[in-house]
């Protein structure tokens, strides 16, 4: 009796070994969807430090795919959203001694649910830029993003989670990266307010654009004024030239009267 109690504690050991050693605590994303008379909809998703374990079934009505960013399938898995439970037995199916004496049918047992939520617990990959959920015949149902959580920062490419201040391995300085990085490399950056004064090669280019502005306005006006002045030489010099041939041609009347 002993040695059968001896051997049934190894194997528990074993088996309590065997758990903990395929449940190691790793980054996960937990996602939440909603179920609603068919409709299925994002609840929620972030990412924890968790354990997975990986599902061998392929079944299941529905199917989620995590993408990378270069659009590759990083991981696919089938589920289902669980609508039947079971109901609660009447009193009715039970004699006074206790004894069940009714044998409910199927539709007795169960309970139909029409409203539901499905956590599930996916393995997180840094390269992870959404996350796609289908239904039974591969209809995409929801894009779900996920590049807010990726760490693909030193792979030489400036993705769009990233930026200077949080990668400046990818990301260089004064590159459209939603973030105004201020530093003085001879490059305004686009994404710097030249009013908040946050790039000072931007207040240098507003300068010398304004510089040039006002330079080529000077230039404008003083063609205008040029133009003017040339203008109203040659009127005069028309209206001068007609008074001399109309005084010249009086002359000439009074000489013959």
């Amino acid at each position: 009796m002993k040695l059968i109690c001896k051997v049934a504690m190894f194997l528990v050991l074993c088996v309590i070994l065997i758990i903990s050693v395929n449940a190691v605590e790793q980054q996960v994303f937990v996602l939440t969807l909603n179920y609603d008379n068919g409709v299925v909809s994002l609840d929620g998703i972030f990412v924890t430090q968790g354990f997975f374990n990986e599902r061998t079934s392929s079944e299941g009505a529905y199917k989620l795919e995590v993408i990378s960013f270069d659009g590759g399938v990083l991981y696919s898995e089938r589920f289902n959203f669980n609508l039947n439970l079971f109901s609660s037995p009447l009193p009715e199916w039970f004699d006074e001694s206790g004894e069940q004496i009714y044998i409910p049918s199927a539709e007795e047992s169960f309970i139909v649910l029409t409203e539901t939520t499905k956590e599930l617990v996916i393995p997180y990959f840094p390269n992870a830029k959404q996350i796609n959920v289908y239904d039974e015949i591969d209809k995409k149902l929801l894009e779900i993003p996920v590049l807010q959580f990726a760490d693909t920062c030193g792979n030489a490419i400036c993705e769009p989670q990233e930026s200077y201040e949080s990668c400046q391995l990818d990301c260089r300085s004064g590159s459209a990266d939603d973030y105004c990085d201020g530093v003085a490399d001879n490059i305004c950056d686009p994404d710097c307010s030249v009013f908040q004064s946050l790039d000072s090669d931007c207040i240098r280019a507003a300068k010398t654009k304004l510089t040039v502005i006002d330079q080529n306005l000077k230039l404008f006006f003083t063609l205008v004024g040029i133009s003017g002045l040339l203008v109203t030489a040659v009127v005069l010099f028309v209206k001068n030239k007609h008074r001399k041939e109309e005084m010249d041609r009086m002359n000439k009347m009074n000489r013959l009267y």
